[in-house]
């Protein structure tokens, strides 16, 4: 199988549409599949981007109390997910998620939610979302349920450099956004990437032969972007 390279980064929210659209309302035909926080300054959005521009995933968030009560915490609303069928089975969605948890965790955290269409349930619970509320019927969609789970905030230093590695995934906002100011902080660095990369190759020795991934990152060396990670997926 060619790996398959791609880039988790921030990208503007008329570039979710066509993919949105497709995946999700096919029914649409030629309508634009647009939400009605589509446009608000609020809403952001994020992409797994090929080396020839091609958007192969997509997600956004915007801040929106959930259908529950969250007390006063920050809310924030994941709509739009979607991956294009050939990136499918290949982790593209699963980084996407962790991309957005990155970006909510160092925005100071809070709840994150979903109205999830059954058949995507296993995905965000492998996420750490859980259900809450019966499941309903969306029309033209399908069977939906109310998904959530709290993201913890923590804070973002990019002057500083600092590369934070999550149990199984490197998530975009665990980016340098500036070079290591000391020689001790980067041996740091490395301690925690090569647990990190254990971690994921035990992770993905669980699933498998379609799920047993072999990853390569450069973002360990990227700088200046904390919004952007760069991945090399092939089969083994």
């Amino acid at each position: 199988m060619e790996p398959l390279e791609y880039t988790v980064q921030r990208i503007p929210v008329e570039r979710t549409l066509a993919l949105r659209q497709a995946v999700l309302r096919p029914y649409l035909g030629d309508e634009r599949f647009i939400l009605d926080d589509d446009r608000l300054p609020t809403t952001i959005a994020f992409g797994a981007v090929t080396p020839d521009d091609l958007v192969i995933a997509v997600a956004r968030l915007t801040p929106e109390r959930p259908p529950f009560d969250a007390g006063d915490r920050p809310a924030w609303r994941l709509r739009g997910m979607a991956t294009s069928p050939d990136a499918r089975n290949l982790g593209v969605g699963a980084d996407l998620f962790q991309a957005l948890i990155g970006h909510l965790a160092a925005s100071g955290g809070g709840i994150l939610w979903c109205n999830a269409r059954l058949a995507a349930r296993r995905f965000y619970e492998r996420g750490g979302m859980e259900a809450t509320g019966e499941p309903w019927d969306e029309h033209d969609i399908g069977p939906h349920v109310v998904m959530w789970r709290e993201v913890p905030g923590r804070a973002r230093d990019i002057g500083e450099g600092r590369s934070r590695c999550s149990a199984q995934r490197l998530s975009a906002q665990d980016l340098p956004g500036a070079a290591s100011g000391s020689e001790s902080r980067q041996r740091r660095q490395r301690a925690r990437w090569r647990r990190h990369t254990r971690s994921v190759r035990r992770w993905r020795g669980r699933g498998g032969a379609a799920s047993r991934l072999w990853w390569r990152t450069s973002a360990i060396r990227q700088i200046g972007n904390p919004d952007r990670m760069d991945f090399t997926a092939a089969a083994v």
